[in-house]
């Protein structure tokens, strides 16, 4: 196999978000859709150790992005650092499953990937609410069928420190607080523990109508896939069969990236 083809380079996955960036390097000889990926939340600007980690060798970047601006810096710190290293931005075309909406074009490549992620844990007739809390909640249905997955859309609505500044920025006497990352007691006694109150449960509530509702049909068969910042300790207060997977986007990204790497072949 040449050395510039896409499956003979070290993969760099990288998600990023409006908030947050991880990354994750993968030996494409070893992928597997079910592996353990352990992922670094990286501030790609000063992360000095992440950079020095990185082999000497090229790799290719494979990117997933939901915010332009940190997109163009992560594109020029590459090409300023590493410029014998290969770079893909991927779009939803590369993605391996149908994309049921109005827009196919327009649906955030992090909901494409979650989805994905999820699909590879399905068989064929089942079903699964995938939900991500950053700093927009989504919580988004993929069906498993003989041809393949298929997203088919879904809700989307303002995460905790999104909500938090809200409140406090659009209101005269609201404190910016912290979003809890665990259950606080419902019955908020000053305001700022009824902030944290209705930020958490509305959030758990909200997930659950959502899931409850985009389930409906597909009974047991229908799990629900968590993932994000605040994702596992909301995985705890859903019920039926759920589980949390904090590296789910990247894992559905290195499941679109194994697909179009092997069409680019």
């Amino acid at each position: 196999m040449s050395r510039d083809t896409p499956l003979s380079l070290p993969w760099a996955l990288v998600d990023i978000g409006n908030r947050r960036c991880k990354a994750v390097l993968i030996d494409p000889g070893r992928w597997d859709a079910d592996q353990t990926l352990t992922r670094q939340t990286v501030e790609l600007e000063s992360d000095h150790v992440f950079w020095q980690s990185l082999p000497r060798q090229p790799i290719h970047w494979w990117i997933g992005s939901v915010h332009r601006p940190t997109l163009r810096s992560l594109q020029a710190r590459i090409e300023q650092l590493r410029p014998r290293d290969q770079q893909t931005v991927l779009t939803a075309t590369d993605f391996p499953l149908k994309i049921d909406v109005a827009a196919p074009d327009r649906v955030g490549i992090d909901r494409l990937a979650a989805a994905l992620g999820a699909s590879a844990s399905l068989q064929p007739g089942e079903s699964a609410v995938v939900v991500d809390v950053g700093t927009a909640v989504t919580v988004d249905l993929v069906r498993e069928e003989k041809e393949g997955p298929v997203f088919a859309g879904g809700a989307i609505f303002c995460g905790p420190h999104l909500a938090a500044r809200a409140l406090h920025e659009r209101t005269d006497a609201l404190p910016l607080i912290e979003p809890p990352n665990m259950a606080p007691p419902p019955l908020g006694r000053d305001t700022q523990a009824a902030m944290a109150s209705g930020l958490y449960w509305g959030l758990v509530g909200a997930v659950r109508e959502l899931a409850e509702r985009m389930g409906q049909g597909d009974g047991a068969k229908c799990r629900i896939v968590v993932t994000g910042g605040a994702g596992e300790s909301l995985a705890e207060q859903l019920p039926g069969d759920v589980r949390y997977d904090g590296a789910l986007v990247l894992r559905g990204l290195g499941m679109a990236v194994s697909a179009s790497a092997r069409r680019r072949q």
